[in-house]
C-alpha cells in the first residue's frame, strides 16, 4: 500500500528499473506522464519503492517535477541491514561471474592458438 509521505530523505545511490505495469490505479506526476515505480537503492531506503516522474535523470539527479511519493512503508533497520547486504553481496557476485568470464575467454583464445600451432 502507498505510503503518504512524499518527502524524500536520502540521495539514490542507484536505481532499479522504471516500472509502469503496476498494481493499483495509475499515477500521474505534475508532468502529467504516468508516473513510473522505481526501486531506491540508497543507503537509508534500500529496496524501497516510490512513485516519481518517469524524466527523472538519476546521473544528474534533476527531474522534471518534483512528484515522489513512496509505495512501500519504511522498512525497520534490521530488514534495511539485509537488504542492503544481499544487494551488496549480490553486487560483488556479479562483478566475480564477469571477470570469470573474461578469464575464461582469455584462457579459450590462448588454447585455440596453442591448437593452432600444433596443427602446423
Amino acid at each position: 500500500m502507498p505510503s503518504s509521505s512524499s518527502s524524500h530523505t536520502s540521495a539514490p545511490v542507484e536505481f532499479g528499473r522504471q516500472e509502469y505495469d503496476y498494481e493499483g490505479p495509475s499515477r500521474f506526476c505534475f508532468c502529467g506522464l504516468k508516473a513510473s515505480r522505481i526501486m531506491s537503492w540508497s543507503e537509508k531506503n534500500p529496496g524501497r519503492r516510490f512513485f516519481g516522474c518517469p524524466i527523472y535523470d538519476p546521473m544528474n539527479k534533476k527531474r522534471q517535477c518534483k512528484y515522489f511519493v513512496w509505495y512501500d512503508q519504511d522498512f525497520s533497520f534490521r530488514a534495511k541491514e539485509v537488504i542492503s547486504w544481499l544487494h551488496n553481496n549480490k553486487t560483488e557476485l556479479e562483478t566475480d561471474l564477469d571477470d570469470a568470464r573474461e578469464r575464461i575467454k582469455a584462457l579459450r583464445n590462448v588454447l585455440k592458438r596453442y591448437e593452432e600451432k600444433g596443427e602446423q
